[in-house]
């Protein structure tokens, strides 16, 4: 089959998945409360804090062109951050290299769920965002197995797809509500190493104790490494993310971008995003590619997990929001 079709099949999979909801008492929840609609940001949803875009554009002449940031948006402004952040988030990113750890090495005997396992003994994850990943329901069941005793109480939102679209976000349900979600495009790999259109999957999630806030944001850049942007370059893609955070995050709350951004510290993409947001954390594998970025929130802990079978490291960040 052409990779056309093998992309339409896959795309017509995931969306049934997605489509579905498991209510057993011991199986997860695949779809948070409303309909999916995996669609392109269009306008910013009620009450957001917008993103205010200048006449001078990038990426011309491609679907992913957008207007620059005027000079005077400010996020840090328009989220209104409050003071004293006091409650405890732990968030985790994890390339899994699906292909070939679950593809090629059938799972590694659980590699991947044992380490998310082991470091969720003392603290459960609150957020996990994956990449190259088919199977959430796949990864936590081997978290189960390696002694995982809260998997199941995770709702999660992806993969859309098997190929770029492999994007997935799993949040602790007991903890989190879900107000509004999507998988939304931002960016393409360059025709010197193309795969396909890449995304960014999204949650914006309310704390059922104590009613804090905040946007949740998974993103897989794309490629070439060494040329960070994709088609549309490096400032379009930082742009875009931007445009997603600012169309669906309200004042109050707080925005953690994680992902595997194909984009190194050094890149213009992290430079453009670092003006906006701040960097919070960065692995160590293909020159640092792996990245947080926070804004009205405070990092408490950082770790390196290692890479549990993977090509890239599973990296965990605390942080404490208002």
């Amino acid at each position: 089959l052409g990779l056309s079709v093998l992309l339409g099949l896959g795309l017509i999979a995931a969306l049934f998945a997605l489509a579905s909801q498991h209510r057993g008492a011991n199986e997860t929840i695949r779809v948070p409360e409303g309909d999916f609609k995996p669609t392109g940001v269009t306008k910013p949803v009620p009450g957001a804090v917008g993103y205010n875009a200048s006449s001078a554009t990038v990426g011309n002449g491609h679907w992913c062109q957008i207007g620059m940031p005027k000079s005077d948006w400010n996020l840090t402004q328009r989220l209104q951050c409050k003071a004293a952040p006091q409650l405890r988030v732990k968030s985790l990113t994890y390339n899994l290299e699906w292909w070939k750890l679950f593809g090629q090495k059938k799972g590694n005997g659980g590699s991947a769920g044992r380490l998310i396992a082991e470091s969720s003994r003392v603290e459960p994850y609150d957020l996990m965002a994956f990449q190259e990943c088919n199977d959430v329901q796949r990864v936590l069941a081997d978290a189960e197995h390696a002694g995982m005793v809260n998997s199941r109480g995770y709702r999660i939102l992806g993969p859309l797809d098997p190929f770029t679209g492999a994007v997935a976000l799993a949040w602790l349900d007991t903890k989190w509500k879900a107000m509004m979600f999507g998988i939304t495009g931002v960016a393409e790999d360059a025709p010197s190493e193309w795969w396909g259109e890449r995304y960014v999957a999204w949650v914006r999630l309310q704390h059922r104790q104590t009613g804090a806030t905040l946007l949740f944001l998974n993103h897989h850049g794309p490629l070439p490494v060494h040329a960070p942007g994709g088609l549309c370059g490096p400032d379009a893609t930082a742009f875009q993310l931007l445009r997603v955070i600012g169309y669906h995050a309200k004042p109050g709350d707080a925005v953690l971008l994680l992902g595997d951004f194909n984009a190194n510290a050094t890149s213009a993409t992290v430079s453009r995003l670092a003006k906006h947001l701040e960097q919070a954390y960065e692995g160590k594998k293909y020159g640092g590619v792996d990245h947080f970025f926070t804004k009205c929130a405070e990092v408490a802990e950082r770790h390196n997990l290692g890479r549990g079978g993977s090509d890239h490291e599973a990296l965990s960040v605390v942080f404490k929001v208002r």
